[in-house]
């Protein structure tokens, strides 16, 4: 990761960059023009290898399907980021947004401070409340079973691009990191059909009561 920041320090006024790992390019996205450009094609959707071992945790939808499997998960995704529905979740960007900054203002104290972290668990809790109606109140417990495997899965996944041998599916799923990965792909998917599961049976009739919808209950 070091050599990545220092590349993107290096290259920072450029939209993007390329780099080299052994014989595989990796382009890098610096700026926001760029990802749109990226985003807003249909052509370039098929992904590469890279994306493989992200099927343990998320399967095969938007972010890992290509081709008309991708098409498809986009049209029946699309409405739900319409404005107006997006304007029925303010409150919930809101006060996220409100504790981050009240927990980053007592973070001013300190001569030295880690952002990563506050900001991943914000951005957690605001996609649980705003997908599956579920406040989980993260920040109180910032080593979660959930928030834990989110980090440990994040690095693990990044260690394994970057280390050629465990690029081949079989050393790494049979090595110490793999096994840990495949554990913590777990959890979270726990986790997640749980929060579905809560959805599809006890809160879809809490929100259409109170006329407030969850992104999950807009897709079922």
């Amino acid at each position: 990761m070091d050599m990545i920041s220092k590349k993107v320090e290096l290259f920072n006024k450029e939209e993007l960059f390329c780099t080299w790992i052994l014989y595989e390019p990796f382009i890098m996205l610096c700026k926001a023009d760029a990802v749109q450009d990226l985003l807003m094609g249909f052509k370039m959707n098929d992904k590469s290898w890279v994306y493989d071992r992200l099927e343990c945790v998320m399967g095969t939808g938007l972010i890992t399907s290509k081709g008309e499997k991708w098409k498809q998960r986009r049209r029946l995704l699309m409405p739900c980021f319409h404005y107006n529905i997006l304007k029925s979740f303010l409150t919930a960007f809101n006060e996220g947004a409100l504790r981050l900054v009240a927990l980053l203002q007592e973070e001013t104290k300190k001569d030295f401070t880690l952002i990563e972290n506050p900001i991943k668990i914000c951005a957690l809790e605001i996609l649980l409340e705003t997908l599956f109606g579920v406040k989980m109140n993260a920040s109180k417990n910032e080593f979660s079973d959930y928030i834990h495997s989110l980090n440990r899965c994040a690095d693990l996944f990044m260690k394994s691009r970057f280390t050629p041998w465990q690029w081949l599916p079989i050393l790494f799923w049979n090595s110490k990191s793999g096994k840990e990965y495949k554990f913590h792909c777990q959890v979270m998917q726990d986790f997640t059909r749980k929060s579905v599961k809560s959805c599809v049976f006890s809160h879809w009739l809490q929100v259409w009561k109170r006329g407030q919808m969850t992104l999950c209950s807009l897709l079922i």
